[in-house]
């Protein structure tokens, strides 16, 4: 007699569980179909999209990187500090160029982090195209900063060569853009509305704040690689000091937004990992007292 081999048993929804489109029972259906009356993918109906029920070491990761962004903000504030103190001595302008260095590096690493894959994400609900621009854009700027500040200390840059480090900084505000979008996204699986509001804000402000003031050193740097006599002129003009003034208001908002925005997420963030550890306490609790009696 032969025996012929048992095929594998198909996964089926094991409990109650119902269509996140029409409310029908899913149960005892396969995971990879569709709903019966409504054709939804079961799939979708499975993922809990909430941040309470994402992997808490993920979410350790993810909080990491709010606490570098927050810390990079620091950094940027103390190289804006410095560079009121250009004017009066060399050194200080070597400090700030090293404090930049140091921020857009703590900057780009704390991106990077953020921009991490959820696994228990399904794909279709995976922004993977957001997470890759935020990656690539924080690497690129990362290295644009790196090469402007060896040139500042070697004196081998051109302002043809800073002209392009100035362009691949502006392009790679996209990375800002879809980072601020990774942020909306978090704070809706929160949720916390405000906070999901104050990352759609800083999507439109912090990045044309940004594009203007490189903007602005791109012409001053235009001018010098055409040989202006006195290229100077774009600053000490009325229309560039108006343009600096506001820059420098926006600049320190934007300073300050962002850290209220990191701050505030590493907070919820944290909350979440408490509540699954508390969870996790009761369940070894619950499952300690349960062997007890049955002993």
């Amino acid at each position: 007699m032969t025996l012929l081999p048992q095929l594998p048993s198909t996964p089926t929804v094991n409990n109650d569980m119902t269509c996140g489109t029409c409310g029908y029972n899913l149960r005892g259906l396969s995971p990879d179909g569709r709903c019966p009356e409504c054709g939804h993918p079961i799939e979708e109906s499975r993922y809990d999209p909430r941040l309470a029920a994402a992997d808490p070491r993920w979410l350790r990761a993810i909080r990491r990187g709010f606490t570098i962004l927050l810390v990079s903000e620091f950094a940027t504030a103390a190289a804006r500090l410095l560079g009121y103190a250009i004017v009066t001595t060399y050194l200080a302008y070597q400090a700030m160029v090293i404090t930049w260095f140091i921020g857009v590096t703590l900057y780009s690493l704390g991106s990077w982090i953020v921009a991490s894959r959820d696994c228990v994400c399904p794909p279709m609900f995976d922004p993977r195209h957001l997470r890759r621009v935020v990656r690539v854009c924080a690497v690129v700027v990362w290295t644009a900063m790196l090469i402007w500040t060896i040139a500042t200390f070697t004196g081998n840059l051109s302002p043809h060569g800073t002209l392009l480090i100035l362009a691949l900084m502006i392009c790679c505000l996209s990375g800002d853009a879809c980072l601020f979008l990774l942020l909306r996204r978090f704070a809706r699986r929160i949720p916390a509305p405000a906070l999901a509001w104050a990352s759609t804000s800083l999507l439109f402000f912090v990045p044309t704040t940004v594009a203007v003031g490189l903007g602005l050193n791109m012409v001053y740097q235009v001018l010098v690689a055409i040989g202006h006599p006195n290229p100077i002129a774009v600053y000490e003009s009325t229309a560039g000091h108006a343009i600096r003034t506001i820059l420098t208001v926006t600049g320190w908002i934007s300073l300050v937004a962002l850290s209220v925005v990191f701050f505030w997420f590493r907070r919820r963030l944290s909350a979440l990992l408490s509540q699954a550890r508390q969870a996790a306490s009761e369940r070894l609790r619950a499952t300690a007292s349960g062997s007890q009696k049955d002993a």
